[in-house]
């Protein structure tokens, strides 16, 4: 019965929320008012709930190997309740009550233990007991990568490139690129974009749209949409909730609906067709870096923009809160205290980046695919960006390293090492946008832009209004002022995850 009521409470509740203990009762109690008693509900006593091994139960404990008896005991103390002995090779780490948190604890166990490297992401592609107990034994090199049964383990990391081969095989022989000085010279250029309702694309479409000199029209693709009317309403609600929309784009923006992993982004034949004959830039997202650089040997003209951290926008404040730094000053805040890093950052503000896609794809470099590197000018240092919080009001003292060990468990790699900014080669950005300047936007942004105190600061006050984040309590610096109207605070409460309303 208890399985069932997990069962059934999976479909109705997130995975946190489902308990770990059921305590049978004959009857509920009752106060005098024939009210449900819940003070006087029964505590749970683990021990007591501990499921007993049965015989079965015993004789499949002995047919275990040794990793997974080993493994089994593991689980079976880090959750309450669970009786290692009658964990099956079949059951599931996450259906047996364990989550996210009790990984870490776990795989962090699995390193000191085994000396095995395992991300969690592994734990989530082979969740099983046999699973992860194989999963173990091969990267210990004691087995040859197969179960007893005789199936495959699954990788750590599934190689996509096992079938790069064969995709390699599917792309045309030759690219016909458009040629950019065409592009230029055209009355109405139109242009391809994917992503458009991220937060990234958005920005993107921002700085394309704002080409009003040349009237770029803009087609976006969409997924998950009903209909092209469906999809630039989608699209509409998600520049509206990052404070972008213009009602004059509407009649140089339209959107299209497919599928990334289809042939032709799964767009009906002769819609595509159509783009095919309208629109002039021949570069989109692909599957793989390693299939654009293919591309590009067959005459496609593009590019590979890599941009390190994304937090917002430096004029207007508006974040991404999935960001990994914005994230860091939301922990920050909630544990009062803040580590000392001294690495620099690479971040730039995102209409930057925006400026650097929409630039690259209208100025390509020639000579096939390259690699853009967007790097931040100056950089910030981890302590001194995250000491704006203190000198904007928030309570964040600097911490001794030490001082954290007790939260170590949320982060279980080593933190100033992963954070640490390589230093890029940039000048592949630099010749971009100088030509942007000269042939679209008349402006010259090649000396780059990075992320000052006050930007900072525009995002502390952005995500304080929407409540991602709490407002200072102390005496510090006020928080810059942000422009959100209304229209806007409803619409980022609809667009959830990515820049979304904490709630």
């Amino acid at each position: 019965m208890q399985t069932e009521i997990r069962d059934h409470l999976k479909f109705r509740l997130p995975n946190y929320a489902v308990p770990t203990i059921f305590i049978t009762l004959n009857k509920l109690p009752l106060n005098p008012n024939g009210k449900i008693d819940k003070p006087n509900f029964p505590f749970p006593d683990v021990v007591e709930q501990t499921k007993e091994a049965s015989d079965e139960d015993l004789k499949r404990w002995e047919s275990l190997t040794e990793t997974e008896r080993t493994i089994a005991t593991k689980w079976a103390g880090f959750i309450l309740g669970l009786n290692a002995k009658t964990i099956t090779p079949q059951n599931d780490f996450f259906d047996l009550d364990g989550h996210s948190i009790l990984a870490q604890h776990m795989l962090l166990d699995r390193r000191r233990d085994f000396g095995a490297n395992v991300s969690i992401n592994t734990l989530f592609e082979n969740p099983s007991l046999a699973g992860f107990s194989a999963l173990i034994d091969r990267l210990l090199g004691l087995t040859n990568g197969v179960n007893e049964d005789g199936a495959a383990v699954k990788k750590e990391d599934p190689s996509y490139s096992q079938s790069l081969d064969e995709l390699f095989k599917r792309l045309p022989t030759t690219y016909r690129t458009a040629d950019p000085a065409t592009i230029r010279v055209s009355a109405k250029p139109t242009v391809f974009l994917t992503g458009a309702t991220g937060f990234l694309g958005a920005y993107i479409t921002k700085d394309i749209l704002d080409r009003t000199s040349h009237a770029v029209r803009l087609i976006a693709h969409v997924r998950s949409a009903k209909d092209s009317k469906a999809a630039l309403d989608r699209l509409r609600r998600s520049l509206l909730g990052y404070g972008l929309w213009q009602d004059e784009w509407s009649t140089r923006l339209s959107c299209v609906v497919g599928d990334l992993s289809k042939p032709h982004l799964g767009i009906e034949q002769h819609m595509w067709q159509t783009l095919s004959q309208e629109v002039d830039v021949g570069q989109t997202k692909w599957v793989s870096e390693q299939l654009v650089r293919a591309a590009g040997k067959r005459g496609l003209l593009g590019s590979v923009i890599r941009p390190r951290y994304i937090p917002g926008d430096s004029d207007t404040g508006v974040c991404n809160t999935d960001d990994f730094l914005i994230r860091m000053l939301k922990g920050c805040i909630q544990l009062s205290a803040r580590p000392r890093i001294i690495n620099t950052i690479n971040s730039v503000s995102v209409s930057h980046v925006a400026r650097v896609v929409v630039g690259a794809a209208l100025n390509p470099l020639s000579g096939g695919v390259h690699v853009v590197h967007v790097t931040g000018h100056p950089r910030l240092r981890m302590n001194e960006y995250l000491s704006v919080l203190e000198f904007y009001g928030f309570d964040v003292p600097e911490v001794k390293q030490h001082a954290l060990m007790p939260l170590y468990h949320f982060c279980v790699t080593d933190l100033p090492a992963t954070t640490r900014a390589l230093e890029l080669d940039d000048r592949n950005v630099v010749k971009i946008l100088k030509a942007d300047a000269e042939n679209w936007t008349g402006i010259d942004e090649s000396a780059g832009y990075g992320i000052s105190r006050e930007n900072v600061g525009r995002y502390l006050r952005y995500l304080a209004e929407i409540k991602f984040v709490s407002w200072p309590s102390g005496t510090g610096r006020a928080l810059p002022e942000v422009n959100i109207s209304a229209m806007q605070m409803q619409a980022v409460g609809a667009l959830g995850g990515r820049g979304g309303i904490s709630k």
